[in-house]
C-alpha cells in the first residue's frame, strides 16, 4: 500500500522534457517542451542554416492541453496571441514522436520532431 502511494505521488509530480530539431527549406527549427501535468511550456527557435551569423527568431508559449481523441490534442492559452492550437502526435518509437500542428494536412511546414530527454 505504501509503495503504491509513493508511486502515485512520484507520477503526479513527474515532469517530462522533450527536445527536437527539424531542418527544411534552409531553416533549422528547434523546439524545447517541458510538460508538467496538463501544461506545456514551449520554446521554439528558427535559424537560417545558410547564414554565418547567428540570427534566429524565438518564441515562448505556455499552454494547457486536453486530449480531443487518439493522437489529437487541443492546446489553449488565453493570455497570448496564440490562443488555440491543435496538435496531432505520432510516436516513432519509445522516445521520439512526430507532431503536426495547425491544419489537418501533415506537411514539412507544420511538423516538429520531439525526443524525450533523460
Amino acid at each position: 500500500m505504501i509503495v503504491n502511494i509513493g508511486l502515485l505521488g512520484s507520477t503526479y509530480l513527474q515532469e517530462n522534457v522533450l527536445v527536437g530539431t527539424v531542418e527544411r527549406n534552409g531553416i533549422s527549427s528547434t523546439t524545447y517542451i517541458k510538460q508538467f501535468r496538463n501544461s506545456y511550456q514551449f520554446k521554439m527557435s528558427n535559424s537560417d542554416i545558410h547564414n554565418d551569423r547567428m540570427q534566429n527568431d524565438t518564441w515562448h508559449y505556455t499552454f494547457e492541453f486536453s486530449r480531443l481523441e487518439r493522437n489529437r490534442y487541443l492546446l489553449v492559452n488565453e493570455d497570448d496571441d496564440t490562443h488555440l492550437s491543435r496538435h496531432r502526435i505520432f510516436e516513432l518509437d519509445n522516445t521520439c514522436s512526430l507532431v503536426f500542428r495547425g491544419p489537418e494536412k501533415n506537411t514539412s511546414s507544420n511538423v516538429m520532431l520531439f525526443c524525450q530527454q533523460d
